[in-house]
């Protein structure tokens, strides 16, 4: 089952957890979804906890569309993986915030479970610091567990992250 941690800064008390990311992402290229990579973040914009982009580096991009134009595979022929690759080629934003769609926004540590710090409940330090007020990022994983089923969202974005239902 999976287990939402939340975060909290110390400072502003900003909080939220994974769970806002949770769900299925996808783009839509032509008539197709393909899942959107995604974590969770601290946007900076909106400030919130949210789930952000994840996007390839152009390195792995590159790759692909060259395996493409040079035949020796079909677009169509690419696994889940590769086609989502293909399809951001033309892609000009930076990753987005998937709340706000703007830029500026931190990764999230996963933080996982210290049986040391278990009977105490303490959070534990990301070392992340917020941006909008400088207040350590802590995390707290020993919250309740979930099983939502197929009662989890969708959502559907292009491939600029622009959300689209």
């Amino acid at each position: 089952m999976p287990i939402s941690i939340t975060y909290i800064c110390a400072k502003c008390g900003l909080n939220g957890s994974t769970f806002s990311s949770w769900g299925r992402f996808q783009y839509k290229v032509s008539d197709k979804l393909i899942s959107l990579k995604r974590d969770t973040g601290i946007c900076h914009m909106c400030h919130t906890i949210t789930p952000v982009e994840i996007l390839p580096t152009k390195t792995e991009i590159q790759k692909i569309v060259q395996q493409v134009e040079s035949g020796n595979v079909r677009p169509d022929a690419l696994d889940e993986n590769s086609y989502r690759l293909y399809a951001l080629k033309d892609r000009q934003a930076p990753a987005r915030c998937l709340s706000c769609e703007e830029h500026d926004f931190d990764i999230l540590p996963t933080v996982e479970k210290d049986p040391e710090r278990a009977r105490s409940r303490t959070p534990i330090r990301t070392g992340l610091v917020h941006k909008n007020c400088g207040g350590q990022i802590y995390g707290d994983p020993f919250g309740p567990n979930f099983f939502m089923g197929d009662k989890l969202p969708e959502r559907i974005f292009t491939v600029e992250g622009i959300e689209i239902t």
